[in-house]
Order: structure tokens, then sequence, then C-alpha cells
């Protein structure tokens, strides 16, 4: 985004900013983007391709080699020999290899015809293909060296008989790995080069192991990738660089042109509005022909302008409409958002248990509520409802049964004949026909005893300490005034030290997806019983996610609101 606005921009800074140059820009930007791609997938088949070729020829090379020196010459006897020179020499004289001492002890064997012609095959081998070296040596693994006793250079580069070197585990466990149907190959940097090596393991009993190497120089591949990337990237920049121009005239033509038409109009609309004109015909005049996209946008500014001509009548009185029924429903938010805290103050850091709830509502304000407080000293009440409809007149409903059910649970401690006087009490003027189901528990903080009355509700999810949690199915009532006069049946069971409870509304179980598969309870459960160890403001949060996780894009239809507490005891 430009530092500046349009109208603070110069004429070449609207020009570097302009569609033309942006359309220029994203051209090369995309071509440069293809062009490497392209490179780096050319240069590695390329590359790749090459070294193939390579290493199945220096394979073939030591497989020929292998089958005319084995009808020639006895190599595991030659190795043999060479392996014992190079075991009984003492470990002193040993380290330093390029020493006469050292050497002297394979004068014999340099003697021998029988190394010299191998090492002349060797040559003729190497000489007759592409590979810079051809070798043979013996693997010694008390010393964990590879010895060697056959290699026809004469350059300064010789290795002669008897020469060893040190050797990692991977280098040889892989060399050992290979035979005549599965070949060795490796790359190793040497000076200003790579060179590869491959192989054979050669055909012999246990005690001797012979590998057959040739080694390849890959330099020239590189040098010839580097020459072939240069070329493709002039060559390609310069067809980017046309094909952008082209591109940027086009868009031009048949984009940056129509918009600056738009533009204009719209900025002349909006300076006639200002000024009051009665100018209704700001953008028909245009005649924009495209075809495209740029001509149905036409089209809309058209109808768009009339139609706010028309609708700007009737504005002013919409919007001061709008204006208080926001303002009722926020003041209602807020009346809502006020009587259903997460936890009150005075329940923060209680010893005798662990309480947090929370709501989120479909619309601006739901129907949804739950509450908690102290009866007496060692009561504590918990409760969780679901009014029948959503909006404002459920959130007003909500507010009286929550107001009732607090007022009566202070007279009378049963959550049973709470439930019962709050029914008869809504009943009795009840137009609207709205019902709510609730859920009500009052807990001895003392001793975990629990007196409980469900009227309608969905079942609440029980935790003993140390088991899962599950739904509890205890005696199950009408909603709260939807049949006037009938009577509640309470339960009762007891809590100990670490037992839970999840009171929860159907906006959790029944939120649906767009395949209108539910949320369910058996989720529900997996969630509950996969985090049963965090505290309860953990716990609920969890289940929102694992709700909205669930859900996707699909809009929530109805209010949800989850209320989780543990009983730790005094």
């Amino acid at each position: 985004m430009p530092a500046k606005s349009v109208r603070e921009m110069n004429k070449y800074e609207r020009k570097r900013n302009s569609l033309e140059a942006k359309a220029f820009r994203m051209v090369t930007q995309i071509l440069s983007i293809f062009v490497l791609i392209s490179l780096f997938l050319s240069l590695g088949l390329y590359i790749t391709e090459m070294i193939s070729q390579l290493a199945t020829d220096s394979v073939l090379l030591t497989k020929s080699a292998y089958t005319t020196l084995d009808q020639t010459f006895d190599l595991e006897k030659m190795a043999t020999d060479v392996l014992e020179v190079y075991k009984s020499i003492p470990e002193e004289v040993r380290k330093d290899q390029k020493s006469d001492e050292y050497r002297a002890y394979f004068k014999d064997l340099e003697r021998d015809s029988k190394y010299q012609m191998l090492e002349l095959v060797l040559g003729q081998f190497r000489d007759s293909s592409n590979v810079s070296d051809v070798y043979m040596e013996v693997f010694d693994p008390e010393t964990e060296t590879t010895v060697y006793f056959a290699e026809p250079d004469r350059s300064e580069y010789r290795v002669w008989i008897g020469q060893y070197e040190e050797v990692d585990q991977k280098y040889v466990k892989k060399l050992m790995d290979s035979s005549m149907e599965t070949p060795f190959h490796a790359f190793f940097p040497e000076g200003d080069s790579i060179v590869m090596t491959s192989g054979i393991m050669l055909d012999t009993n246990k005690d001797i192991q012979i590998a057959l190497l040739a080694d390849t120089d890959i330099k020239h591949i590189v040098k010839k990738s580097g020459q072939f990337a240069l070329f493709y990237i002039i060559f390609i920049s310069a067809i980017g660089f046309v094909i952008g121009l082209f591109a940027t005239k086009m868009v031009k033509k048949g984009i940056v042109l129509p918009i600056n038409m738009l533009a204009e109009a719209a900025k002349v609309y909006v300076s006639d509005k200002k000024e009051g004109s009665d100018n209704k015909n700001h953008f028909e005049n245009l005649n924009i022909d495209t075809g495209d996209e740029l001509e149905i946008l036409y089209y809309m500014m058209t109808d768009m302008e009339k139609d706010l001509n028309d609708y700007e009548k009737n504005l002013k009185s919409i919007t001061a409409e709008r204006e208080r029924i926001g303002a009722e429903i926020e003041i209602a938010t807020a009346i809502q958002q006020g009587m259903l805290e997460n936890v009150a103050p005075n329940f923060v850091g209680k010893k005798e248990y662990d309480l947090y709830a929370a709501m989120t509502p479909a619309r601006e304000v739901g129907g949804d509520f739950y509450d908690f407080f102290m009866v007496d000293d060692d009561h504590l009440a918990i409760l969780i409802a679901d009014v029948s409809d959503k909006g404002v007149g459920s959130a007003f409903f909500m507010a009286i049964s929550k107001t009732l059910v607090k007022t009566y649970a202070k007279m009378v401690m049963s959550p049973t004949d709470v439930i019962s006087k709050v029914d008869k009490q809504i009943s009795e003027k009840n137009d609207a026909g709205l019902f709510v189901t609730l859920w009500m528990a009052v807990i001895d903080l003392n001793t975990g005893h629990v007196t409980a009355c469900n009227a309608g509700h969905d079942y609440p999810a029980i935790m003993k300490k140390g088991e899962d949690f599950v739904i509890e199915k205890t005696p199950h009532g009408p909603p709260v005034a939807f049949i006037p006069g009938m009577e509640f049946e309470g339960t009762e069971f007891d809590m100990k030290p670490g037992d839970r409870i999840f009171l929860y509304t159907d906006g959790l179980n029944e939120a649906k997806r767009s395949d209108d598969e539910r949320f369910g309870t058996g989720r529900m459960l997996e969630v509950l019983n996969a985090h049963k160890d965090v505290d309860n403001e953990t716990m609920i949060q969890l289940m929102r996610e694992a709700v909205e996780e669930f859900a996707g894009d699909e809009p929530q239809f109805d209010d949800m609101t989850m209320l989780g507490f543990t009983f730790k005891g005094r």
C-alpha cells in the first residue's frame, strides 16, 4: 500500500502506482517466479540425468572389468597378500604411511608382475571410458581402513600398493551392502571439483572384502549447468519483458480506462451530492462496452445511483429507527451480560470448589442463563436454564425467571420446591406462551451432599474423581411454565473431593455443521474426558473451541451456555 493517498500523489507517483504499472510488475514477477522454478527443475533434471548416465557407465565399466579380471587373476589371493603385509607392519611404522620404512614392506608386491599386469589392465579399462580413475581396495575391519592394492594412475595423485585411508561407518556400511546387483555410489569434494565414486563389492569369502571402484570428475557437468542457466535467464527475461509490455497495453485498454471513467464519474457524483446538485445521471452516459465484469460493474453503478436516489428520501427515518432499535439491543445486552458473570468476585479463590460459567448467545441477546450463589454459609446453589425462544423477549423472560429462582431459593432451600414456586408464579401471567428448561442443585459444602431438580433440561455430565464423565439420567420433569400445575421430582447424590459437574444447554450438543450432523453428547464427553484434569475455565474454553472447529463456517443457531463445578470440600 502506498504511503500517500491518491490525492496527495504527484503525476509521477500516480503513474508508478497505477494499475498499468502494477500489471507490468505483476506479469514480470510471475514470469520471474516461473523462470526460477523452471530453471531449477530443468537444471535438476539435467544434472540428475547426466550423473545417472555417468554412474551407469561407471558401474558397467567395473562389472566388465571384474569379468575380465576374475578370469585372469586370483584377486582374492592378491588382496589377501596385501592385507597380510599391512597387518604385519608395526603400529608405530604404520602411522606414517608416507615413510620409506612403511613403503619398504610392499616393495616385493610392487615388483610382482601380477600386480603390475593388474594395474595395466585396469588402465586399459580406464582409458577406454569417461572415468578418471579405476582402482581396487581391500577393507580391514580391525583398523576400519581400506587398503589400496591396484591403481593404474601414474600422476602425482597416484595411490600405490599398501596406501590406506580411514573410513567412517556410514561409508563402510554402504560399501559392504553393495554387490553386483546393487552397486555403490558416493560423492566426495576434491579441490574445486566433485568426484563421484561408483563400484561393486566382489563375490569373495567373508574373511576378505574387495571393492572395484571407479572415480568420475563431474566438474564439467556443473560448468555446463551454469552456462545453460545464464543463457536461459537472459532468453526468458527478454521474452518476459516483451510479454509484460504487451500485457500492460491490454490491461490499460480493457481495464484501466473503463475504471478511470467510473472513478471520475464517482468523483463527480460525490462532489454533486456535497453541493446538493440535482444531477442524477453520473454513470448512465458512460456507455462502457467491454463485455466483461467491468461492464457489469458499470450497470451496477448505474442501478446503484438510481436506487440511492430513491432510498435517500427515506434514509433519515430509517436511520433513526435503526438507532433506536440498536440502542435498545445494546441496553438489553449490557443488562444480560451484567446478570451473567463468569465468576462473581466473591467466588474467586474458594478452597471448597472451583466454578466457572459462560454463555455465547446466538443473537445480540440470548435466552439461556445460569446462576450460582450462596443460599447460606454452608450451601451453594448452581443452576442453568434455556428459554424456549431467542432475542429480546426471551432475554426479559430469562431475567424474570432468574430473579424468581434466586428469590425463592433464599426462602426454601429445596430445588424441587423452588422450581415449583417459580412454575406457579410464571404460569399465572404468560400470555406469550414462553417456557424454560431448568436444572438446579443445592450443594452442602461441608458434606458434599447434593439435592437437585431437573425441569425439562439436558442431563448433566457427572465425574467421580479418578473416573470419566458420564451422563447421569436422573428424574426428569417438564419445563417450567410448560404444563401449569405439574409436580416436579427431585434427586439426591453425594460428591467427594475431586468430583465434578458439567452443565450445558442444547446449543452445545445440538450444534451442527454444514452436513446437518450434530455435535452430540458423545463428542462432548470425549472433550470432557480428554481434559478432565484442567480447571473449569479452561475446560469451557476447550469445549467452545471444539464446537467451533466442528461447526466450521456454519452459523450458530442457538445460544450455547456451559457451567463447570468441581467439589473440593472443607
